[in-house]
Order: C-alpha cells, then structure tokens, then sequence
C-alpha cells in the first residue's frame, strides 16, 4: 500500500512540475523582444553576478573581509556545481526537449542532465555570497539570480523542480562554507 501511496506522489508531483514548466514555456516564442531578454538572461545574466562580485571586492576596504568573500564566493560556487553533478549521478533526469514534443526550445543544448540545474546553483551562491557581504548589491545579485532561473524554464531547459533543486543546493552549500568561514 505504502508503495503505491508513494508512487502517486511521485506522480502527482512531477505532473505538476511539467504543468508548470508548460505555463512558463508557453510564453517562449510569443514576442521577440521578451524571447531576446529571456534568452540572455538564461546564457549571459550569469556574467553579470561575477561582475557584482568583483565590483562588490573593489568596494570593501577590509582585507580579510575581501578573503572571506573570495573564500565564499569561489568555494560556493565550485562546490555547488561538483555537488549537482554528483546529485546528477545518483539521479540522473533529462531535459525537458529530451523527453517532450511541442517544447519552445529557444536555446540548442546538449541532452545532458537537467536536475538540479547548474546556472540556477551557481547564480544562486553568487547571489547569496554576495548577499552576506553587501544587503544592497545581494538583492540586485539576488533578482538576477531569479531572472537565470526563470529564464531557463522559459527557454526549454529545466522544470521548475530542476530549479528548485538548484537552489536548495546554492543555500546549503554556501550556509556550510559561511559556517565554516565565520
């Protein structure tokens, strides 16, 4: 019993993952101009949190507060990324242009894994690394950060849940490093 109780869970929930991954990418290839933003949210924002980052180590005047973002900031975002991929080795989930038709795919991608999404993380660790550091410059990393992630929904890339993943693993990753860090 308790098996199939689990079984429609899981069901139930990736159901409603792939629902709301159609509501976002539905929106793709509707209007130009958002699909361009979109796009480049999705490949290039990401650019965008390193240079807050730099321009966020050239504002502190503190040398071991400028280590300790390094430190942070670098670790986390390393970190994250060897951590998804591990996660992806134990559970490995397609993209969605993989296993969907009628998929606005505004990106070309390899059919490599989708959850947890690397960008999302990675935008993720920056964007609360940089939070830690400066609460200003931490909400504008931090809107990026949602900007990359709802973009590569947006773009075809990732589900919702691919995104969530990413980001529960940004926030353990960089709570663990300030831990250790402080």
């Amino acid at each position: 019993k308790k098996t199939l109780f689990d079984a429609k869970i899981y069901l139930s929930i990736k159901f409603m993952d792939f629902q709301l991954f159609q509501s976002i990418n539905n929106l793709a290839g509707k209007n130009i101009w958002l699909d361009s933003f979109m796009i480049f949210c999705a490949e290039y924002l990401i650019f965008g949190l390193f240079l807050i980052l730099i321009f966020l180590l050239f504002t502190i005047k503190e040398k071991k507060e400028k280590i300790q973002l390094i430190i942070l900031s670098l670790s986390s975002t390393v970190l994250a990324w060897l951590l998804n991929h591990l996660i992806s080795l134990i559970y490995f989930r397609p993209r969605p242009f993989a296993t969907h038709h009628n998929i606005n795919l505004l990106i070309q991608h390899n059919q490599d894994k989708s959850f947890p999404s690397d960008h999302t993380a990675i935008a993720f660790a920056l964007g609360l690394s940089i939070y830690l550091f400066n609460k200003k410059l931490g909400i504008l990393a931090l809107i990026c950060a949602l900007l990359i992630a709802f973009a590569r929904i947006f773009c075809g890339l990732h589900y919702p849940l691919d995104i969530l993943g990413g980001i529960i693993v940004a926030i353990m990753v960089v709570w663990g490093t300030w831990k250790i860090i402080k």
